[in-house]
């Protein structure tokens, strides 16, 4: 972030930590060592960005309305983790959040290092698929994290990502998702969110994970582009709710870094594949599986021990679809 942003970030801090009462221009000067001419400047400048902060002379500033922006310092006052998105590169607009935490690669970030955006100019999803990612309404994040394990376990870190991703939705809004192998989640039929991974990796050993993870959260059903209007959603579109973005990503870093260290801790994938299992909605489908040079029909009938799901066609073969190889569709419609 620019140091424009920094100062605007200490000023927000003091004043949620000071949400019940005012606090002085000239305590707030005094903390971060500048002037109360500019404390007023960004004050304004929050204003403008919908945080509602009420001035009374000789009682100074009080913070009356949290805008729903995705500013560091809203998402760590529900961060309970000890590394998740205790390092976060924040953005207003940028091409893509995958783009830019692999540009940090370079300076090798902290593990559970977040990288968020308001708006993503050129996000991406799976095979090089466009991801439509509006200012102010979604959330456009990717984690890096550095897990100690094998490349070919990688597709374990997809699944621990959607079970969180899940689990932090519902804990947030009582609406209940589905998982469709390997990386979106399901409501109502149509495409909630997209998890993209990427990772660099020698024979034996992982160096890192980017997770990029999509969510639609206060679209407006009218604002989805034409060409996706049938095969997506947002939380908004369903609860006619606006859903606070910041602290959804709380919860999923929350819920993400305990999976993450129990499975860690325990090494046990099959009780965790369980839950997988329960929140899928490809299990037990007819499904179309989709790769560049090839198309088979099946049934979706198990996941293999590393995560690869395993389709029976017609002629009673039983095929192992490795994650990040194909696409799964349904046969008569997105899901």
């Amino acid at each position: 972030m620019s140091e424009k942003d920094d100062m605007k970030n200490e000023i927000l801090e003091i004043l949620c930590d000071h949400k019940d009462s005012f606090i002085s221009g000239e305590e707030i000067s005094h903390a971060l060592g500048v002037t109360r001419t500019t404390i007023w400047k960004y004050v304004k400048f929050l204003r403008s960005e919908g945080f509602e902060i009420e001035s009374i002379s000789n009682k100074g500033y009080r913070l009356i309305r949290i805008s729903d922006r995705l500013e560091p310092v809203l998402i760590a006052q529900e961060l309970h983790t000890r590394c998740l998105g205790r390092n976060i590169y924040y953005f207003s607009t940028i091409t893509s959040t995958n783009s830019k935490a692999r540009e940090l690669m370079v300076n090798d970030p902290a593990h559970g290092t977040l990288v968020i955006a308001e708006e993503q100019t050129q996000g991406k999803g799976r095979l090089g698929r466009n991801w439509i990612s509006p200012f102010g309404t979604g959330i456009w994040m990717s984690l890096i994290i550095k897990p100690d394990m094998e490349p070919s376990d990688s597709p374990k870190m997809t699944m621990l990502g959607a079970v969180a991703v899940v689990k932090a939705i519902e804990a947030e809004t009582h609406v209940k998702v589905q998982i469709k192998w390997p990386n979106d989640i399901i409501l109502n039929q149509k495409k909630l969110c997209g998890i993209l991974t990427e990772m660099q990796a020698d024979m034996d050993r992982i160096y890192w994970i980017i997770m990029g993870i999509g969510i639609n959260v206060n679209q407006h059903p009218d604002r989805f582009p034409d060409e996706i209007s049938k095969i997506a959603t947002s939380l908004y579109a369903h609860t006619g709710v606006e859903i606070s973005r910041a602290r959804l990503v709380s919860r999923i870093c929350n819920i993400f870094e305990e999976l993450y260290d129990d499975f860690f801790h325990t090494q046990d994938f099959d009780l965790f594949l369980k839950e997988y299992k329960s929140l899928s909605i490809t299990l037990g489908s007819q499904v179309k599986v989709t790769s560049l040079d090839q198309s088979m029909e099946g049934r979706a009938e198990n996941f293999d021990e590393d995560g690869s799901l395993l389709v029976r066609t017609e002629d009673g073969i039983l095929h192992r679809i490795i994650s990040g190889d194909v696409s799964v569709r349904g046969v008569n419609g997105y899901v």
